[in-house]
C-alpha cells in the first residue's frame, strides 16, 4: 500500500546568483541542465554534485512514498531527533513534530551543493498553524 500523504511539487530550475528562473524545467529534464550558464548573469545553474543531491532526495522521496503507514510509524518513533536538528534547525523540526495526520506539510528544500530545508508550512483545515 503507497502512501499517498506525499507529494512532489515542480518548481522549476532557478539561478542561486540572481533572479533568474525558469518555472517550466521539469525534474526529468534537469539533467540538461548541469553546467549550463544562466542566462541572465553566467553562473553555473546545476552542478553535477547538485544533480547527484536532487537524484539523492528523489530516491528518499519515493522510498517514504512506498511506506505503508505502519512503516511510517515505525520509522517516526526510530528517528534521532538531534539528527534532524542539525538539518533543518531546532524551530522546523518542533514545528514538523507538532503536525498531526490531518496536516498538510510543505517543505522546501535547496539542493545546491547540499541538500537543505528551506522552509516549512504546516495547514490544518486550510488554514496555516501559528509558529
Amino acid at each position: 500500500m503507497m502512501n499517498n500523504n506525499f507529494e512532489m511539487e515542480e518548481t522549476g530550475i532557478r539561478c542561486d546568483f540572481c533572479p533568474w528562473e525558469d518555472k517550466s524545467v521539469k525534474q526529468a529534464d534537469y539533467v540538461n541542465w548541469i553546467n549550463k550558464p544562466c542566462p541572465k548573469c553566467g553562473a553555473n545553474l546545476m552542478t553535477q554534485t547538485d544533480y547527484e543531491n536532487h537524484l539523492n532526495l528523489m530516491m528518499a522521496f519515493e522510498i517514504m512514498r512506498n511506506l505503508t503507514p505502519a512503516q511510517m510509524d515505525e520509522l517516526i518513533k526510530k528517528h534521532n531527533p538531534e539528527d534532524l536538528i542539525q538539518l533543518m534547525g531546532k524551530e522546523q523540526y518542533d514545528m514538523l513534530m507538532s503536525a498531526d495526520a490531518d496536516s498538510k506539510v510543505s517543505l522546501k528544500i535547496d539542493t545546491h551543493e547540499k541538500i537543505a530545508f528551506i522552509d516549512i508550512e504546516i495547514e490544518k483545515d486550510g488554514q496555516p498553524t501559528e509558529n
